[in-house]
């Protein structure tokens, strides 16, 4: 459905990721077979509505407004990404990471960044009005918006982030 067609995404996201990934799934090269135009999340809506592209690859809350266009049918979703059908992870868990130094030089310090990154995560998880009140100051989106972009993620735990982590046995 994709070969000749403009995709929009930004660029380094994991739409992004998601889209390389179903068209390699798929036999297309990214390089050849589509354009794939780097477009500003916010601008990936007014894009697809004005016909500058032809389909578009987008989360919440960009995602849910681009399928609300008349006429819009979703291609697919999160679960067509490869390591989701093998390990049941979407495109984009976060993933922390430091550098060694720190680990070793303030292990206190990287333990207590990791607790309130885990605390956090549970308040979004059971807490999501919550969690919305706090993070409407810093994303700028409306109420509604943001309860959806914190339905529909995915919170991993301290041992959901191991489990993704290790090899199973």
């Amino acid at each position: 459905d994709l070969k000749g067609k403009k995709i929009g995404v930004t660029y380094a996201s994991s739409a992004h990721v998601l889209l390389l990934d179903v068209l390699r799934q798929a036999g297309l090269d990214p390089d050849r077979d589509v354009s794939i135009i780097n477009l500003p999340a916010t601008n990936i809506l007014s894009a697809y509505q004005g016909k500058q592209i032809d389909a578009a690859v987008a989360w919440t809350p960009a995602f849910d407004r681009i399928k609300a266009v008349p006429g819009t049918h979703v291609l697919l979703d999160d679960t067509a990404f490869s390591l989701y059908k093998q390990y049941a992870i979407t495109p984009g868990p976060d993933v922390l990471l430091t550098h060694a130094k720190l680990g070793q030089g303030n292990p206190e310090a990287v333990r207590k960044f990791l607790a309130a990154v885990f605390q956090a995560n549970t308040l979004l998880t059971e807490q999501p009005q919550e969690a919305a009140g706090v993070l409407l100051e810093l994303t700028g989106l409306s109420r509604d918006d943001q309860l959806n972009v914190i339905k529909q993620t995915q919170w991993y735990s301290a041992a959901d982030q191991k489990a993704l982590m290790v090899e199973p046995g």
